[in-house]
């Protein structure tokens, strides 16, 4: 993956762990900005949200370098930290229906 951060540009490899990403959203690798949606739930509503917000303010997340990405609900952490690794900013967006809540709660991701 090639990316130009402040007119520096990076070539890093891109973890296996991320295949998924590769395969079905390739694109999220063009954005600045990336929200890991826990699943298809919040994958959905946030892309409502965004076309309520274009269609009463004219304000795109896409021109912005925002992209959602389906985080196949127990890999959305892993793709977050790793994503995050590889530079870009990242939110981590899910819900509480799963077992390992209080895990979630207490994994920050940042930049080393």
């Amino acid at each position: 993956m090639t990316r130009n951060i402040n007119g520096e540009t990076i070539i890093q490899a891109v973890s296996e762990e991320l295949q998924d990403v590769v395969r079905k959203m390739p694109e999220a690798f063009l954005a600045r900005k990336i929200v890991i949606c826990e699943g298809k739930t919040e994958l959905g509503f946030s892309f409502s949200l965004a076309n309520y917000w274009e269609s009463e303010s004219d304000f795109n997340l896409s021109y912005h370098g925002v992209i959602f990405v389906d985080g196949n609900g127990d890999s959305a952490i892993k793709y977050s930290e790793k994503l995050n690794l590889l530079g870009y900013d990242v939110c981590y967006w899910a819900d509480s229906d799963k077992h390992n809540l209080e895990k979630r709660k207490n994994t920050r991701i940042n930049k080393e």
